[in-house]
């Protein structure tokens, strides 16, 4: 799969202003992975190819620190893999079943996340990943796709933060598994 933007092995990217996108199937806008470091400031990012990931953060040690961000994804789920769609994802990449290990970390500030195709939860924490969002917005307009979603151990931190649904079987906070957890204060939270 295309990758806009890969941070690795280590590796540290920082990047202020401008645009990253991607449209191909599975093709995320930035990945961050095997203890790799982003940092993203005023960037704007948009994903159009189903199963393709704004920003997506996999493994232990890898993390991602973004502040007034536009994040977005227009697609579904891809049929092949069964990959989603999301603004966010935080974790192993082998989804709810691969275990309580292995997500990374993300702290975003001030930042609008916002999915459109059907089965494309905004953001995604999993597989002991740890993920804080503080000021910003999570919006969903498919069916079946959860605002904020956690499972496999993913620990989810909200402040100050407005979720959206507009899709049929959307939920604004979706929480489950063993060990999975979510603290929330000051949230505005409407589906329709």
């Amino acid at each position: 799969f295309a990758i806009g933007v890969l941070t690795g092995d280590s590796g540290a990217t920082t990047i202020t202003g401008g645009t990253i996108s991607t449209s191909g199937v599975g093709a995320a806008a930035t990945q961050t992975q095997s203890g790799g470091a982003l940092t993203l400031s005023g960037v704007q990012v948009t994903t159009g190819g189903d199963g393709a990931k704004a920003l997506s953060v996999i493994g232990v040690g890898s993390a991602l620190s973004g502040s007034n961000l536009v994040a977005s994804t227009s697609g579904t789920v891809e049929t092949g893999a069964g990959l989603q769609a999301n603004a966010l994802y935080n974790g192993n990449g082998s989804g709810s079943g691969g275990g309580s290990t292995g997500g990374g970390t993300v702290t975003l500030i001030n930042s609008a996340l916002s999915t459109s195709g059907d089965r494309a939860h905004g953001a995604v924490t999993e597989n002991g990943g740890v993920t804080t969002l503080s000021g910003g917005s999570v919006t969903t307009e498919g069916r079946q796709s959860d605002a904020v979603f956690g499972s496999s151990g993913g620990s989810i931190t909200l402040v100050n933060e407005r979720l959206t649904t507009s899709g049929d079987a959307s939920k604004g906070i979706d929480l489950e598994g063993t060990g999975s957890r979510l603290t929330g204060s000051g949230l505005t939270i409407s589906t329709s």
